[in-house]
C-alpha cells in the first residue's frame, strides 16, 4: 500500500498548532492518518494495533512551503505491516529539497480488542482534589510557546485525583464539521495528552520546559473517537528518565466504557524551541541521562567485552571515525551523535542484531558500555551469533539456566509528590561538631541535651592572655567560650595523594572538608568507581566558608607567601579534583548563611540538570585569637557562657564544625534504591536590602523569604511541626526571627503553640559558615529517629519574644516527634513530619529550607534474602589503619544487633573502596562476625597465624610480595577466575582471590535478596599532625636528618640501579617531607603528591648528578622509582640517550607472552596460587609456558 498526501501551512491540523511561531503537525495526529489508510484497504480498526511509532523529525511547514508526504506500507508477513512516512518540501520558485524521514511504525492484525474497565465520571467529580479548564491548560502551554488555536483547541476540564488525571474533553466548534471525516480525532488525543500532562508537570513547577512526542509503543481501540471522550492518566504509568517521560493514556466514552489505550507514549524535553525545524532538528538536545546502573550476570564478562567491541565498530562506521576514538564509557552525544542519528542507529541495530526493541533504548542507555550490558542481559541467546563462542565456555550448565533479569525499579509517586519533580533527596550525611567526631556521636549529644560549649582549649591559644570582661579594652576579647573540634591539625595527606609538605600549607578547613566528603560517600555507600560509572563525573560540590585565619600564624617568608594565596575556592575545588568531578565546584561566602546558601545552590543546580549528584555543606574553624579579637570589636560575641539561643543574651558563642549532605533528585534516588534520609521540598534565598544597620536583620525580608518558600513548595505552614531556628543569643536578632516566623504562620493559621522550635546553636554554639549544615543535620537526625531533642536554656528567656501568643513552643525536652493531625473538610488528616531551617547572614543574605520525612511506598516491599556464609571484607591504606577499621566495626556490631548480616556484607563489598591492605572472613551469623573481628585483632597483635582462627580469616598486602600476582588478577584472566569461583559458590576461594587483589562483582552474590546499603563506620584516617611552622624550622624525622648529597662519584658500576633508587627516594623524602621508609619503590610517585614543580626539580637534579638527560614524558612513563631507576641505569650504562624496550612493566610483557596459554591453564595456575600451593615465581613460570611445577 502507498498513499500520497500534500500538506501546507493552511491545513487546519498544522495551521492551528505552533511552537515558537513555527507551524507543525501534532505528533499524535499520525494515529488517525495510519488507521484511515489501513481501513481504506478493508481492515477492521478493532483488529488493528499500531506499534512502535517513532518520530524522527517534526513535520514543520512555513507559509511558503508545502510537503508531499509519501506513506509507504509494506506487508512483511501475514497480518504485519512496516510503515514509513517520508516527505519532500517544496517552495515556489525553488528546487525541491531532499526527502526527509518523519516516522516509522508497525501495524498488526489482532483479535478484536475488548475492554472491561469502566469509569464513573460523576464520582470523579465529587472526589477531585482540583479542577482546571482546558482553556487554562492551553494558556500554560502558550507560556512554553506551544500555541493551540481554532481547530486544534479542544474544550473540557481536567480533574485531579490522588492517583490519576481525568480529562473530560470534546472538540471545539471549529472542528465539529470534521468529526465524520476522522476516526480518532487528533484534537481529542492531543488535547487529552496535554490535559493529563498538567498533572505530572504543571507550569508552576516545570517552568520553561516543553516536551514533544518521540515514540509510542502501541495504540488499540474498540470504538471510534470523533467528538468527545474521557481520558485517564494513571500516575503509576508515569515514569521519567531525565529528558524522557513515559505515560499511558486510557480513553473512555461518555458512558464511562473504556474504548482505547495509548500505551507508553514517550515525550522528550525540548530545551531550545527555537531550534525546531533546522537541519539538525528534533529534538536537538544535550545528552540524555542514563536510566540506572546496569548489573551484569555471572558469565557475561567476556560476552560483554565482545559486544562492546561490536558496538564500537558500528558507531565508528556511523560517525565515520577511527574505532580508537570511540570510547565505551562516553555518552553518545559526546561522540557526536544527535537525536535523529540515535533513532537511525536504533533501527540499524535492530536490523544488524535481528532483535526488536524500543527506539528510545539509546536514550535510556546512553553509552556503549550501558547498551552492551543491556543487550547481553536481555538478549543473551540472540547475541551469541555476534560474539566469540570461545569466550562463553566458562559458564556451566547450572549457571546457564540462571535467571539474570535486571531488577526493574518501579517509581510510584506519593500523593504529596505527584505534581512535581522538584524535590531533592538527602541520601548521605557526614560531619564533625563540638564533642562529636561523627554523626552518631552528634545525635547522642543532641538526644541527651549535652552542653558542648567550653572555654577555649589551650591547644587553640592561651585565652587568658586576651580575655578581659571590659568590652571597651582594645586588643582584648570579652569572650572565652565556644564549641571546638578535636584534631583540627590532623590529616592523612598521602591518602589523598597530597605530600606532607603541601599539607602543611593547606588551610585546615580544606583538609577537614576533604576527609568529610570521603566519609559522606561511604555513608551513602558509593565509591569513586561507582560515582564515575553512574554519573560520569557530573557531580557538583558546594561548600560554605567565611574565615581565613591560617595566614595569621607566623612562619618563614616562603611559607607565609604560599598560605596568603589560599582561597575558599580550593575547599570545593580540592574535592572535585581528587574525586574527578566535572560538575560545578563552588565555595560560598555569605557569612552565617554560607552553608545553607550552598545547599540552596546545589538543589537548584540539580533541578537545572547541571549535575546529577551534589555535595553540599560547610566548614568553620576558630584557630587564631585574631578572630575573637575582631568579633569583639564588632560587639557581636556573647559575654557569658549562658548567651544562648532564645536567651537573654548579648551575642553568640562561635562554634567549629564541618558537615555535608549528598543530594540527588528524589525520583532518581527512588529509582536507584538509595537510602533516603529526608526530602528537601524547596529552598529559597534573598537579601535583606537596606535595613537600620548593616548587621541588623530585616524583618520584612525574612517574612518574604519564608513566605516565598511555602508558596514554592505548596506546603501549608500549619502542617509544619518543627522549626530549626537561626537564633544564636542576640536579643534583637532572635526576636526579629521569631517575629518573622510568627507573621508568616499566622497568615495561614490562628493556632498557637502547635509547632516546636529549637536551635542547635544552644548545644554547640554558632558554627557560622557551617551553621546551616549543622541545623539541617540536626533536623535530618530527628526525622530518622522520630524524636525532637531538647535545646539548652542556661539563662532567662529573651524578654522580647512572646511564645504564648505565637505558633511556637520551645522544644525543651526529648519527646517523640508525632505526625501532626489537621482538620481538612471536617475530617482529621495525618500529615508527614515536616520542618524548616532558617539562616540569616551577617551581611544580609538569607536562606530557607523546608524538609520532609521520606515515607517509602507501602507497595514496595523488600524481599529479605539470606545467604550462608557471608564474605565480610575490610581494607585500609596500612596495616595499622586496617586494625583501626576492624576495631571500630567491632564496636559497631556489638551495639547494632538490628543490622542484617547480609546488609553489612553488601555495604562493605559495594560501598567501600578496596585498598592495599586487605582482610576477609567468612561468617554465618552476627555473633560469628564479632568472634571473627576479635580473633583478627588478637592474632594481629601477636603477629600470629590466621590459620589458627576459629573463623576463616584471610589477609593480603598488595604493596609487598603479592604485587606481581595481583597484576595477573586484573584483566581477562582475573575475570575468568572470578566467574569460575562465583559459579561454584566457592566463597572461601573468592575471599582469598579478593585479598590477593582480584576484582569481584559483588552485586552477583546478592541477586534476588534486595540487600541494602546501610550506614556503617567510615574510614578512620590516620591522625598525623600537619601545621604551619611558627617561625622555627623543625626537622622531619631522624631519617631525613641523615640525608646525603649525591653526586656522580657515589655511583658504583655494579650497583648503579640501587644507587639511583636510593637517590630518588631520598630526594622525594626531602622535598615532600616524607619519612623515607614510607616511600615504596613500586608505587606511582604521583601518589605521594608529586606535582609539576617537584617533577621539574627532580629532572634537573637527576641530570646534574648522573650526567644524563631525561624528559618529563619519560618520568611519566616510568612512574615508579623502581622502573625509573632501571631505565636510567640502562641509559647510563649504554651511554645513549634513548633505550629500547622499557623494562618497567614486566607483567604486561608476561601477559602478552601468555596469549597462547589457554583459559583453562590460566585459571588452573591462578587457582593453585590462590590455594597457596605455588609461589608467585612458580605461577609466573607456568604462565610463561616454562617448566611444570
Amino acid at each position: 500500500m502507498q498513499n500520497t498526501i500534500v500538506l501546507d501551512a493552511n491545513h487546519p491540523l498544522v495551521k492551528n498548532h505552533q511552537i515558537n511561531g513555527l507551524t507543525l503537525l501534532p505528533g499524535l495526529a499520525y494515529i488517525d492518518m495510519l488507521y484511515q489508510l489501513l481501513c481504506q484497504a478493508g481492515h477492521d480498526f478493532t483488529r488493528l494495533e499500531l506499534r512502535n511509532l517513532t518520530i524522527y523529525n517534526p513535520l514543520a511547514i512555513n507559509d511558503e512551503q508545502s510537503i508531499i508526504l509519501n506513506i509507504l506500507c509494506c506487508e512483511t508477513g501475514e497480518g504485519c505491516w512496516q510503515i514509513r512516512i517520508e516527505g519532500q518540501k517544496q517552495s515556489s520558485g525553488a528546487q525541491p529539497v531532499d526527502k526527509e524521514l518523519y516516522i516509522t511504525a508497525e501495524m498488526y492484525l489482532r483479535e478484536p480488542v475488548m475492554y472491561d474497565e469502566k469509569l464513573n465520571l460523576s464520582q470523579i467529580k465529587e472526589i477531585a482534589q482540583n479542577t482546571i479548564s482546558l482553556d487554562k491548560v492551553y494558556e500554560h502551554c502558550r507560556r512554553e510557546r506551544l500555541v493551540h488555536t481554532g481547530f486544534m483547541k479542544a474544550e473540557g476540564v481536567v480533574y485531579d485525583i490522588a492517583t490519576a488525571a481525568i480529562v473530560d474533553i470534546a472538540i471545539g466548534r471549529d472542528a465539529l464539521a470534521s468529526k465524520e471525516e476522522v476516526m480518532f480525532h487528533p484534537v481529542l488525543i492531543d488535547g487529552s495528552a496535554i490535559g493529563a500532562w498538567e498533572k505530572v508537570a504543571s507550569p508552576e513547577t516545570e517552568e520553561q520546559k516543553l516536551y514533544l512526542p518521540l515514540y509510542y509503543e502501541s495504540f488499540r481501540a474498540s470504538a471510534l473517537m470523533q467528538e468527545r471522550c474521557v481520558a485517564r492518566l494513571k500516575m503509576d504509568s508515569f515514569r521519567q528518565n531525565k529528558e524522557l517521560v513515559y505515560i499511558t493514556l486510557e480513553f473512555f466514552n461518555t458512558q464511562g466504557e473504556k474504548i482505547a489505550e495509548l500505551k507508553n507514549f514517550a515525550a522528550k524535553l525540548i530545551r531550545d524551541t527555537s531550534a525546531i525545524g533546522l537541519k539538525q532538528q528534533y529534538p536537538l538536545l544535550s545528552t540524555v541521562q542514563p536510566n540506572m546502573e546496569i548489573k551484569t550476570g555471572i558469565g557475561t564478562y567476556a560476552n560483554l567485552e565482545a559486544m562492546e567491541k561490536l558496538l564500537e565498530e558500528l558507531f565508528a562506521a556511523k560517525l565515520q571515525r577511527p574505532i580508537k576514538d570511540i570510547k565505551s564509557d562516553a555518552g553518545f552525544y559526546e561522540m557526536g551523535m544527535n537525536s535523529v542519528r540515535l533513532l537511525q542507529m536504533a533501527t540499524e541495530l535492530e536490523e544488524r542484531l535481528a532483535i526488536k526493541f524500543a527506539p528510545t533504548l539509546l536514550f535510556e542507555y546512553s553509552t556503549i558500555a550501558e547498551l552492551a550490558s543491556y543487550l547481553i542481559k536481555n538478549y543473551q541467546d540472540q547475541m551469541k551469533q555476534f560474539i566469540s563462542t570461545e569466550q562463553t565456555t566458562v559458564a556451566d550448565d547450572k549457571m546457564a539456566n540462571y535467571n539474570f533479569n535486571e531488577d526493574v525499579v518501579k517509581v510510584r509517586c506519593t500523593e504529596t509528590a505527584i505534581n512535581n519533580n522538584t524535590e531533592i533527596a538527602i541520601i548521605g550525611i557526614a560531619g564533625q561538631y563540638p564533642g562529636a567526631k561523627n554523626i552518631d556521636d552528634f545525635w547522642c549529644n543532641l538526644r541527651d541535651g549535652k552542653d558542648c560549649i567550653t572555654e577555649i582549649p589551650p591547644e587553640r591559644w592561651e585565652h587568658s592572655k586576651y580575655y578581659d570582661t571590659d568590652k571597651s579594652k582594645p586588643e582584648k576579647t570579652y569572650c572565652k567560650w565556644g564549641g571546638f573540634l578535636k584534631g583540627v591539625d590532623e590529616f592523612e595527606p598521602l591518602f589523598f595523594h597530597i605530600s606532607p609538605k603541601e599539607a602543611e600549607v593547606m588551610d585546615p578547613q580544606e583538609r577537614l572538608f576533604l576527609e568529610n566528603v570521603w566519609n559522606l560517600f561511604e555513608n551513602a555507600g558509593y565509591t569513586r568507581m561507582t560515582l564515575q560509572q553512574q554519573y560520569q563525573g557530573r557531580i557538583g560540590v558546594y561548600v560554605g566558608a567565611m574565615y581565613q585565619q591560617y595566614h595569621a600564624f607566623e612562619s618563614d617568608i616562603m611559607t607565609k607567601s604560599l598560605i596568603s594565596l589560599s582561597s575558599y575556592s580550593s575547599i570545593a575545588n580540592r574535592v572535585s579534583f581528587y574525586f574527578n568531578f566535572q560538575g560545578p565546584s563552588i565555595a560560598v561566602d555569605t557569612a552565617c548563611s554560607s552553608s545553607t546558601v550552598a545547599i540552596h545552590m546545589a538543589c537548584e543546580s540539580l533541578l537545572r540538570g547541571e549535575c546529577k549528584l551534589a555535595v553540599a555543606g560547610g566548614v568553620n574553624l576558630s584557630i587564631h585569637p585574631q578572630k575573637y579579637l575582631g568579633l569583639s570589636q564588632l560587639q557581636i560575641l556573647g559575654s557569658s557562657i549562658n548567651s544562648r539561643s532564645f536567651s537573654n543574651g548579648d551575642g553568640y558563642l562561635p562554634a567549629e564544625g564541618v558537615g555535608a549532605v549528598l543530594l540527588k533528585p528524589l525520583w532518581q534516588a527512588i529509582q536507584d534504591k538509595d537510602r533516603i534520609l529526608a526530602v528537601i521540598k524547596s529552598t529559597t534565598s534573598n537579601h535583606g536590602g537596606h535595613s537600620s544597620g548593616y548587621n541588623v536583620p530585616n524583618l520584612n525580608a525574612q517574612v518574604q523569604l519564608i513566605e516565598d518558600n511555602f508558596k514554592k513548595s505548596g506546603i501549608d505552614p500549619k502542617t509544619i511541626s518543627y522549626v530549626e531556628a537561626a537564633t544564636n543569643g542576640s536579643q534583637i536578632g532572635d526576636a526579629i526571627e521569631v517575629a518573622a516566623l510568627t507573621k508568616v504562620f499566622q497568615k495561614y493559621t490562628n493556632e498557637q503553640q502547635f509547632c516546636g522550635i529549637g536551635s542547635v546553636k544552644s548545644n554547640i554554639g554558632h558554627a557560622e559558615a557551617a551553621s546551616g549544615i549543622s541545623q539541617l543535620t540536626k533536623v535530618v537526625l530527628q526525622l530518622q529517629h522520630k524524636q525532637l531533642v531538647p535545646l539548652i536554656i542556661a539563662a532567662d528567656l529573651n524578654p522580647n519574644i512572646d511564645f504564648k501568643n505565637s505558633p511556637f513552643y520551645l522544644q525543651q525536652k526529648l519527646q517523640e516527634w508525632k505526625r501532626p493531625v489537621i482538620v481538612v473538610n471536617g475530617e482529621n488528616q495525618e500529615c508527614k513530619r515536616q520542618a524548616t531551617v532558617s539562616s540569616f547572614g551577617m551581611g544580609g543574605t538569607n536562606a530557607h529550607i523546608i524538609v520532609e520525612e521520606y515515607v517509602p511506598d507501602n507497595q514496595e516491599q523488600n524481599i529479605v534474602g539470606t545467604m550462608q556464609p557471608q564474605i565480610i571484607i575490610f581494607s585500609a591504606k596500612s596495616q595499622e589503619r586496617l586494625g583501626a577499621v576492624v576495631r571500630q566495626m567491632l564496636m559497631f556490631v556489638k551495639f547494632s544487633s538490628e543490622c542484617l548480616l547480609t546488609d553489612i556484607a553488601y555495604t562493605l563489598q559495594v560501598g567501600r573502596e578496596p585498598m592495599e591492605y586487605r582482610m576477609a572472613m567468612l561468617v554465618g551469623t552476627q555473633q560469628d562476625l564479632i568472634h571473627g573481628l576479635e580473633e583478627y585483632l588478637r592474632i594481629a597483635v601477636l603477629n600470629g597465624n590466621f590459620d589458627e582462627a576459629l573463623v576463616p580469616i584471610f589477609t593480603g598486602n598488595l604493596e609487598t610480595e603479592q604485587s606481581d600476582i595481583s597484576k595477573l588478577l586484573f584483566g581477562e584472566t582475573g575475570k575468568i577466575l572470578a566467574q569460575k569461583l562465583l559459579q561454584e559458590h566457592d566463597y572461601k576461594k573468592l575471599a582469598i582471590y579478593w585479598v590477593q587483589g582480584g576484582g569481584v562483582n559483588w552485586e552477583l552474590l546478592h541477586e534476588g535478596q534486595n540487600a541494602k546499603r546501610i550506614p556503617l563506620p567510615t574510614y578512620p584516617f590516620a591522625k598525623e599532625k600537619y601545621w604551619v611552622s611558627t617561625g622555627q624550622t623543625e626537622e622531619c624525622g631522624s631519617t631525613l636528618n641523615q640525608l646525603v648529597t649525591m653526586n656522580a662519584e657515589f655511583i658504583c658500576q655494579n650497583e648503579i640501579e640501587d644507587s639511583i633508587q636510593q637517590y630518588i627516594s631520598q630526594f622525594l623524602a626531602k622535598e615532600l617531607k616524607i619519612v623515607q621508609q614510607q616511600i615504596r619503590l613500586d608505587k606511582n610517585i604521583q601518589q605521594y603528591g608529586v606535582d609539576s614543580i617537584i617533577l621539574t626539580k627532580l629532572i634537573r637534579d637527576i641530570e646534574h648528578c648522573f650526567t644524563t638527560t631525561i624528559t618529563r614524558r619519560e618520568i611519566i612513563e616510568y612512574r615508579t622509582i623502581k622502573s625509573l631507576a632501571a631505565y636510567l641505569a640502562q641509559k647510563i650504562k649504554s651511554g645513549v640517550q634513548q633505550c629500547g624496550t622499557p623494562t618497567a612493566n614486566i607483567i604486561s610483557e608476561t601477559t602478552q607472552e601468555t596469549e597462547a596459554v589457554t583459559n583453562e591453564q590460566v585459571v588452573g595456575v591462578l587457582e593453585q596460587f590462590v590455594q597457596g600451593n605455588i609461589s608467585v615465581k612458580q605461577a609466573r613460570i607456568l604462565l610463561e609456558g616454562g617448566e611444570k611445577v
